[in-house]
């Protein structure tokens, strides 16, 4: 069984141009792929796919908010706290040796839950018609 690899080489012009050389395992630069939601609550966790991911290839991962990891093709993005539904926005671009790619934008709609503590308070029942039950 024969094991085939992609290398990327840089072109030698001249004699002296052979410490240019270049191997590096993964083939060329690549633009992301990036597949996830459009939508998510607030505080709730995102997870977004780099498709195309290459692991010769490094990744830039930047957001509006929140906070991020990755590990290895999958984004987990933690979503802000928001006041109102607010578009936050994930960047992921690729690097390989000094090049760069585009960068891919996502755009996610990040919804406020709105979680009212609205106690009832009754400190008086003697005006109740029926308080049995109720320690007065």
């Amino acid at each position: 069984m024969a094991l085939y690899s992609t290398f990327a080489v840089t072109q030698i012009t001249t004699a002296s141009d052979q410490s240019g050389i270049s191997l590096a395992p993964g083939g060329e630069l690549t633009t992301p792929t990036v597949s996830g939601p459009t939508s998510g609550n607030e505080l709730s966790q995102a997870t977004f796919t780099i498709t195309n991911y290459n692991a010769a290839q490094t990744y830039i991962v930047a957001i509006t908010g929140g906070s991020v990891s990755r590990s290895g093709s999958t984004i987990t993005w933690t979503l802000p706290a928001v006041s109102s539904t607010t578009t936050h926005y994930l960047d992921v671009q690729s690097a390989f040796g000094a090049q760069t790619s585009e960068v891919v934008v996502k755009q996610i709609s990040v919804t406020n839950i709105n979680i009212a503590d609205n106690a009832v308070f009754v400190s008086e029942f003697s005006s109740n018609t029926s308080s049995v039950g109720w320690a007065t």
